[in-house]
């Protein structure tokens, strides 16, 4: 009873520390867009596409915070019953303040270049998040359906098949 519970929660742990250890994608934060701000910052651009940019780069920084609170609690588990080395939970430790710093950055930004509007691009930034999401999700919904559509056409070919046979 309790044996095999404990049992089995060590096995996810055991699973989601292996998983965090194969792909450390989630510890990563993209710069990249942070870097395209600032050129776009440095070269004048209009108000209009940096707010645009900077949008962009908020809404990467909420999929960072996402993907960081996620694996947080696994990963935490995991380090204290010893399954990931310090230095993984050290990353994990270090991608939570960066994508926190970075979440204050944009705020900054967003004050500079609108009065006010650090008060609301986080959370304008979460919506567009969350309906890119919904559309990833909706889209692999309709292509798993394909598939499963034309994997009974498939069937039903073999059946008619074998029946004429």
């Amino acid at each position: 009873g309790g044996d095999a519970a404990a049992a089995a929660a060590n096995d996810a742990s055991a699973s989601m520390a292996a998983h965090a250890t194969d792909r450390h994608d989630f510890l990563t934060y993209e710069y990249a867009i942070r870097d395209q701000f600032a050129q776009m910052h440095a070269s004048g651009a209009s108000t209009q596409a940096l707010s645009a940019c900077l949008l962009k780069r908020a809404v990467a920084a909420i999929n960072q915070l996402y993907n960081v609170e996620e694996h947080g609690r696994p990963l935490a588990d995991a380090f204290r019953r010893g399954l990931i080395k310090a230095d993984l939970y050290a990353r994990y430790q270090r991608a939570v303040e960066e994508v926190n710093n970075e979440l204050t950055f944009i705020k900054t930004d967003a004050e500079a270049l609108k009065p006010g509007w650090s008060n609301d691009i986080l959370e304008l930034a979460a919506q567009v998040w969350r309906n890119e999401k919904h559309k990833a999700a909706v889209a692999a919904r309709a292509a798993s359906d394909d598939v499963q559509t034309v994997l009974a056409g498939v069937a039903a070919a073999k059946a008619a098949a074998a029946a004429a046979a």
